[in-house]
Formats: structure tokens, C-alpha cells, sequence
């Protein structure tokens, strides 16, 4: 298997990720397919309704996922991607920085989608 942009990212990523991140948020590493990803999750009022996954394509780009939780627990692979970062995998502090500032902006955008009416 070769190794990709993706296996870069490791616990440093997510614990930095984490740490960038408001209270609600907690982030881990996961395994997504062949590549590593970060998951973090989101919670509403003391509940988790979803996770942001951050997944490497290349060396200084990084994804950014929305999955609701139901999707999560049934194992579906559906989810939406909400963001394209800008990051370079090999400076932790400021890939977290830069990838919390896009979840936070992407969430912002999320839900003023979901409530604003039809």
C-alpha cells in the first residue's frame, strides 16, 4: 500500500484540532478507509448531533466533512463536504488553526442553511 498525504496526519493533529476548537467539541484520530482522518465530534446541548472529519488529499490540503450522528451509527458513508483548507500537514498548531477556523465558519454557514426558512 503506498503511503498517502492523509496517513500524515496523527494524534498531534488531533490534539491540537481539539484544543482549537470551543468546549463542544471533542477530536480523535480515526481511520477512514486507507487514509487517517480526524473526527470531531459536535454537541448540541449535551448531545452529539454529528461530526466534522478533516482528511488529508494532499500535503498542504486538507478536507472538511459534515456527518450527522444518525449516519454515523448506521455506518453510512454519506456526509457533505463543506470545506477545502488550506494547511500544511507538517506545521500541527497552525493546520489545527487553520482547519477549527474553517469547521467553525462551515458550521456557521450549516446551520443558517437548516434554519433559515423555505
Amino acid at each position: 500500500m503506498a503511503i498517502t498525504a492523509a496517513m500524515l496526519l496523527g494524534k498531534e493533529h488531533a490534539r491540537h484540532l481539539a484544543a482549537a476548537l470551543p468546549g463542544r467539541f471533542t477530536g480523535r484520530l480515526i481511520d477512514i478507509g486507507e487514509d487517517r482522518g480526524v473526527r470531531v465530534s459536535h454537541k448540541d446541548d449535551g448531545k452529539t448531533t454529528g461530526f466534522w472529519e478533516a482528511v488529508a488529499v494532499t500535503s498542504s490540503t486538507t478536507w472538511v466533512w459534515w456527518m450527522p450522528n444518525q449516519d454515523v451509527r448506521r455506518e453510512r458513508g454519506s456526509g457533505t463536504l463543506l470545506a477545502s483548507v488550506d494547511a500544511p500537514l507538517h506545521y500541527p498548531t497552525e493546520w489545527a488553526a487553520r482547519v477549527a477556523a474553517a469547521i467553525s465558519e462551515a458550521g456557521h454557514q450549516r446551520d443558517a442553511h437548516w434554519m433559515s426558512p423555505l
